[in-house]
């Protein structure tokens, strides 16, 4: 039942959670900088490859393996 977040950075993919932890805002709507998303509704920033938020302390969220099997893109969650 979780709704995850998938960004491509470079050719490579990432995911985590979609929600941000602040608002509930989800974050596949936000913009992405690089490997960072910034949350639209309140500027909270996230690092799509860990998870690890930059704007708050203890308030990461979870990161899923992303794995291309046969051209289809796979999230172990």
């Amino acid at each position: 039942g979780n709704e995850v977040a998938l960004f491509n950075v470079g050719g490579n993919f990432y995911a985590i959670e979609n929600f941000c932890p602040h608002k509930g805002y989800p974050l596949a709507d936000s913009r992405l900088y690089g490997n960072v998303v910034e949350c639209d509704l309140h500027g909270w920033r996230f690092d799509v490859t860990s998870g690890a938020c930059f704007t708050e302390k203890d308030c990461g969220l979870e990161r899923y393996e992303v794995v291309i099997e046969d051209g289809m893109i796979k999230i172990e969650v």
